[in-house]
């Protein structure tokens, strides 16, 4: 069934959104799950499609901050989103960026797929009920199996990421949603990622517990300060931390303390440090050396190799300069064994496939749940949904020989079989032009761009004959869409036809683009 054109915002109900009740509630943005009212399709006849009854992520962006304001920061998030094409990164939809100025409740908004949960939640939450599962401290629900490759999938985002010139600044566990029974990762909310740029970028960005030392203002109010990826990497070994200790990073710190280390002048602040007794702690023994972050080992809930206890240090550095890339951290986290509490078999497939799901029961749904907030507390719990989305792209060819003739439906049968005997190299048509370069700047990206599209070919109905690409990105399927309009490859449809010796007649077929 066809979708209609219309913007995600027309196949959704986005009245009463302010005072409905959302999933996530932030200083800038909001969160809410919502229905899909029709079937919602994308620009004619590429279509991305969606049907009724399909659940959507709309994050609307809302605050003190004006109108205006809050469009800029949409329209970024958005454009930036368009241009990733990654597995572990949420895929976005559709935008609305039309407000009513008069209208207290009307906002830009960004639609995106709709995930499971954050990993926050899943490393947290407190559950009434046991199930098969190992669990690693008797009221959790995951095991190293999950963790490591949660970390593995996070990591090779953040290596995507920095490949492409983005830096994330907001890198935690309440910003990567999980998917698929909680065993695939997908990073999520960009509205504080930017370019890297070498002149210097804004300071005080992202969360304060998880907040690169570079990145807070120490120099007297300056608004901008030199800093790149590493500020990332510092992030995610915190993130890793939040996995293995199943706690809030620095847990015995208030929130204040982190917003005084930034003023220059506290050489002394050591002295006001609270007792240090959780897993996670600063130090700093005089006021000439840089802070340290100084991790309990032993309040681990998992055994983790010295290798792994090395890399989460070199993560924490004060200094940039001594952390590892985003590159090496995914190249040391993939030598990590994936199951050292499991007998048998030592190889793990790609996303955790392998793994158990992990699924709410009823009692753990209706487990209290703390309020979402800034500061990265427990909570940011997104309601169970539909799987990761897939968009879909349907091109209609009219197909005729040099007979007068209709095909006969053997004829058509033939034309299927062969066309599908060919569907994987389709997308081999993408190699050929440019616009790929526009998808992802590296071959890996192209390759992984192809090695996620899926070809079909059918006559439809009324004797047309459908073309549906299928993939994660809707840019890629739209660039391999806009070649398939060519002259060229149908061409090439007709050449697998010169030879035919079970009906001679297609020896002459001819496709041309149908009218949609």
């Amino acid at each position: 069934m066809a979708g209609s054109n219309k913007g995600l915002n027309r196949c959704v109900s986005i009245e009463n959104s302010e005072t409905g009740r959302s999933l996530m509630a932030r200083s800038n943005h909001r969160i809410y799950k919502k229905e899909l009212q029709e079937d919602f399709s994308l620009e004619g006849d590429t279509i991305a499609l969606l049907s009724k009854g399909d659940f959507v992520a709309m994050k609307q962006y809302c605050g003190s901050s004006s109108k205006k304001d809050m469009k800029e920061l949409c329209q970024k998030e958005y454009e930036l989103l368009s241009k990733c094409n990654h597995k572990n990164i949420v895929t976005v939809l559709d935008c609305t960026l039309e407000v009513d100025e008069n209208n207290p409740e009307s906002w830009p908004v960004i639609f995106m797929e709709l995930g499971e949960c954050s990993l926050q939640f899943a490393l947290t939450a407190k559950r009434k009920s046991k199930s098969e599962f190992t669990y690693p401290t008797g009221d959790g629900g995951y095991t190293w199996d999950h963790c490591i490759n949660w970390l593995r999938q996070v990591a090779e985002a953040m290596a995507y990421l920095h490949n492409n010139g983005i830096v994330h600044r907001d890198l935690k566990s309440s910003n990567v949603l999980l998917f698929e029974g909680k065993r695939l990762c997908k990073v999520c909310d960009f509205d504080m990622s930017r370019y890297y740029d070498p002149d210097g970028m804004s300071v005080d960005i992202g969360t304060w517990r998880w907040m690169a030392p570079e990145v807070r203002n120490w120099r007297n109010g300056d608004k901008k300060l030199r800093y790149d990826f590493k500020a990332d990497c510092y992030s995610f070994g915190i993130l890793i931390c939040e996995s293995i200790y199943r706690q809030r990073p620095f847990d015995s710190y208030e929130e204040r303390l982190f917003q005084r280390l930034e003023i220059p002048s506290t050489p002394d602040l050591e002295l006001d440090l609270p007792e240090a007794f959780g897993a996670m702690t600063l130090s700093r023994p005089t006021s000439n050396e840089d802070w340290k972050v100084v991790l309990d080992r032993s309040k681990s809930v998992f055994p983790l190799t010295d290798n792994l206890w090395r890399l989460v240090e070199n993560l924490l550095s004060w200094s940039p300069d001594q952390r590892h890339d985003a590159n090496l951290i995914e190249s040391k986290l993939a030598i990590e064994s994936p199951r050292p509490a499991l007998q048998g078999s030592s190889e793990s497939t790609p996303d955790g496939a392998d793994l158990p799901q992990l699924i709410d029961t009823e009692a753990e749904a209706d487990a209290e749940e703390p309020t979402p907030t800034d500061t990265g507390l427990p909570g940011d719990r997104v309601c169970p949904q539909i799987p990761s989305v897939r968009r879909v792209v349907k091109l209609l060819y009219s197909v005729s020989t040099d007979g007068s003739s209709e095909l006969t439906d053997e004829e058509k049968c033939r034309i299927e079989e062969v066309l599908k005997l060919h569907a994987d190299n389709v997308s081999s048509f993408l190699l050929d032009e440019e616009e790929p370069r526009q998808v992802s700047d590296s071959d890996t990206g192209i390759e992984e761009s192809l090695a996620n599209l899926r070809t079909n070919f059918r006559f439809t109905e009324v004797g047309q004959l459908e073309l549906e690409i299928s993939g994660a990105n809707p840019q890629t399927c739209r660039t391999l869409a806009g070649c398939c309009r060519k002259e060229s490859f149908m061409n090439w449809m007709a050449e697998l036809f010169k030879r035919e010796m079970r009906h001679k007649r297609l020896n002459k077929i001819r496709f041309c683009l149908a009218a949609v």
